[in-house]
């Protein structure tokens, strides 16, 4: 009862409400009145409906001519109506516009709360955005909602959308803060990126995010960027589902320029979604499933011209309990203390396993899918 209480206030809070309450109200008055006045006189308002009808027509400027007062009293008290009707008509349709014009310049300004489904939160701001979002883009089969949440400014953030053909909405504010997540909509999100945060200079805000994410949903998966390796034991105990710490990779690179020539070529190549040698994952065909790798690496190879390079399948992670260690440190208790908070069941998120280049006997499981080279 309360809740229902709780919505009819807010509803009764919103402009638009008022004004149509007004509106009934002069119809209904306006209805008995001008039975009470004319309903005497042969003229049409013998019934309620009847006069109920004729109040409608007359605030909405119809006229259909059928009916009208005769009576002087009648008259004067239709002048009242069809003023009053056009002062209300016209301020439910100003009300209405104005209502949509408003939530516009809210969403250009990132202040409009977001209401999507299986959309992608990316959480931050740096270099990396343009890349990821073409990244979404290259490996999607299909149209997909992105939310963008930083504290950028709605010019830059506006400017910057509209490099791409997707559904992109942004809310603007600090994405480490619970209210601005579930302004995102992050109940309802699949994914959650969680960005570097340069500015900062560590990793504390997105640990502080991903406890946020997992506080209000457990639906949502978390890909967080590392910017210390120090770090990313907590981010385990946070719970994030995937963490990338690329200072890894960019050293790794830089050393193969000089010590292997050719890996990074390869590597570049294979991560190029426009190129003819891109890294995919596939879907195993169902008869493949209890069948030897080798048979389904010949089959890729001849049937599909792939390169099978590897199998994966999305396995359960750790548990709470597993994840929290005894270590007394201020920030493993804060870790510990909203997982508890939380009240969820950790055990059920899913990781993503890997095996590459199975052995030829490798025997091939359900669920799982294939990385191949094009």
């Amino acid at each position: 009862m309360k809740r229902l209480l709780e919505k009819i206030e807010d509803l009764w809070a919103q402009p638009i409400s008022k004004v149509i309450v007004a509106l009934i109200a002069v119809w209904t008055l306006g209805g008995i009145g001008i039975y009470f006045l004319e309903g005497g006189l042969q003229n049409g308002f013998e019934s309620l409906t009847n006069s109920l009808w004729w109040t409608i027509v007359t605030m909405t400027t119809v006229g259909y001519g059928d009916m009208s007062p005769t009576g002087i009293p009648g008259r004067i008290f239709a002048i009242i109506i069809m003023m009053s009707g056009i002062g209300l008509i016209a301020l439910v349709t100003g009300t209405i516009s104005s209502t949509f014009v408003t939530k516009k310049i809210r969403e250009g300004k990132g202040l409009e709360n977001i209401n999507f489904e299986d959309h992608i939160l990316i959480c931050g701001w740096n270099r990396k955005m343009e890349h990821i979002i073409n990244s979404l883009i290259n490996l999607s089969n299909s149209k997909m909602d992105l939310v963008l949440v930083n504290e950028e400014s709605s010019d830059k953030l506006n400017s910057f959308i509209q490099k791409f053909d997707l559904n992109i909405r942004f809310v603007i504010g600090d994405y480490s803060e619970e209210s601005i997540l579930q302004k995102a909509d992050v109940k309802k999100a699949q994914a959650a990126i969680i960005l570097m945060d340069y500015k900062q200079g560590n990793d504390q805000k997105a640990i502080i995010t991903t406890l946020g994410i997992k506080h209000l949903t457990n639906d949502c998966k978390t890909i967080v960027y590392a910017n210390d390796k120090d770090s990313i034991r907590y981010l385990k105990r946070a719970n994030a589902d995937e963490i990338i710490f690329d200072d890894d990779f960019e050293t790794f690179m830089a050393a193969a320029h000089i010590l292997a020539p050719g890996i990074p070529e390869v590597i570049n190549r294979i991560l190029d979604y426009n190129s003819p040698n891109s890294l995919r994952s596939v879907s195993i065909p169902k008869s493949y499933i209890g069948k030897s790798f080798e048979e389904f690496f010949n089959y890729l190879r001849k049937k599909k011209n792939l390169i099978c390079i590897g199998v994966f399948e999305v396995h359960h992670k750790m548990g709470v309990n597993e994840i929290l260690s005894s270590d007394t440190s201020a920030l493993d208790q804060f870790i510990e203390k909203k997982l508890k908070q939380a009240g969820h069941q950790f055990g059920n998120s899913d990781k993503t396993g890997v095996v590459i280049n199975p052995e030829d006997d490798y025997i091939i499981k359900p669920n799982e899918g294939a990385l191949v080279i094009e």
